[in-house]
C-alpha cells in the first residue's frame, strides 16, 4: 500500500474507500512490487525533471481524504518542478463528496481552471 501520511492513518477505516480498501485495489491492480515501482503508478517518485515535463495540471483535493497528504505533496513538487499548477483543497467528505455546493464549487473551480486553460489568449466576441 502507501505510505503511513498522516491523512492515511487518519482515515484508514473510512467507508467505502479508507486506506485499507486502497490497499486491497492496489494489490488488485498491481500485485507485484515491480508493478508498484513503476513510475506511472509512483509519480511523487519519478523527480523533478520528469514532473517538470508535465503540462499545466489542476489538483483538486478533499479535505477529509486518505489521498490529501500525497495529492498536497504531488502539487507542491510539480510547482517546484516548474510546471504550471493549481490546486484547492474543499471540504468534500470522503466516500459521499460532502455537501452539494461543495461538490459543485469544486466541479466548478476545475471548469473554469480548464477553460482558462484552453482559451488564453483568444479574444471572446
Amino acid at each position: 500500500g502507501g505510505r503511513a501520511t498522516t491523512s492515511r492513518v487518519r482515515f484508514a477505516d473510512w467507508v467505502p474507500l479508507g486506506t485499507h480498501m486502497m490497499d486491497w485495489f492496489t494489490m488488485h491492480y498491481a500485485p507485484t512490487l515491480a508493478q508498484q515501482e513503476d513510475w506511472r503508478f509512483r509519480l511523487l517518485h519519478v523527480g523533478r525533471e520528469w514532473l517538470g515535463r508535465l503540462p499545466p495540471t489542476c489538483v483538486v483535493l478533499a479535505d477529509e481524504d486518505p489521498l490529501l497528504d500525497e495529492g498536497a505533496e504531488f502539487l507542491e513538487a510539480l510547482r517546484v518542478a516548474g510546471v504550471d499548477a493549481e490546486g484547492r483543497v474543499f471540504a468534500l467528505k470522503h466516500g459521499d463528496f460532502g455537501s452539494r455546493s461543495a461538490s459543485e464549487e469544486s466541479l466548478l473551480y476545475s471548469t473554469l481552471w480548464l477553460r482558462k486553460k484552453l482559451f488564453a489568449g483568444r479574444v471572446r466576441a
